[in-house]
């Protein structure tokens, strides 16, 4: 899935039931960990054996288009999945500026330029 830096989603990972669970982030496009203010899942009173991580635990913001690893844990049982933050078009503002003069100069009707 792909989500804007500014949502926090919910990630989740079935591992066995009355576990404790933590979890680590690793991005994919420098092969580095993020840092998180807390790494410890939470198992659903609805769902046992569901255990649920929200990126607002992140400690430093993500910018710009992230590929993510996240890794859930009790130590012995492992899953794994994958989210990419970011690269949406309405968050490349830096790539888009001066682009405007561009826009502009472009003829908005065909028929004002003589066709030889």
């Amino acid at each position: 899935m792909r989500y804007k830096t500014t949502e926090e989603i919910a990630i989740v990972g079935v591992l066995p039931i009355g576990t404790t669970v933590s979890v680590k982030l690793i991005n994919l496009l420098t092969d580095t960990l993020v840092v998180l203010n807390n790494n410890a899942c939470t198992e659903s009173s609805h769902a046992p054996g569901i255990y649920v991580w929200n990126t607002s635990n992140i400690s430093t913001p993500i910018s710009g288009y992230t590929v993510l690893l996240y890794e859930m844990t009790d130590g012995t049982n492992t899953v794994q999945g994958k989210f990419v933050y970011g690269g949406y078009i309405d968050e490349q503002t830096t790539q888009l500026s001066g682009l405007e003069d561009k826009v502009d100069a472009v003829p908005t009707n065909v028929w004002n330029k003589v066709i030889v």
